[in-house]
């Protein structure tokens, strides 16, 4: 078995065998005075809604931020392209 590099084994840590996954390319999202909402796509069509609260949305928007950031220092600036914009 291949040695696997820090990163990978922590990445290797957040899959889980027995959640379904899903693999989107678009979202919309809003807000609620309760929670806050994101819709995925896939090729436009929606696929699942996931509803959360405003701490959660205050926390993942903070750690996609993080990981943008490490992508973005490793691979370069990732370029925005909005479905609109094609």
């Amino acid at each position: 078995m291949a040695k696997m590099d820090k990163e990978s084994t922590e990445i290797a840590k957040l899959v889980f065998r027995d959640v379904p996954k899903i693999y989107f390319n678009a979202f919309t999202a809003g807000f609620s005075p309760t929670d806050a909402l994101l819709r995925l796509s896939q090729n436009g069509t929606p696929i699942v809604e996931v509803n959360m609260s405003f701490g959660t949305l205050k926390i993942l928007a903070t750690t996609l931020n993080t990981i943008v950031g490490e992508v973005e220092g490793k691979l370069g600036t990732i370029e925005l392209v909005r479905d609109d914009e094609k």
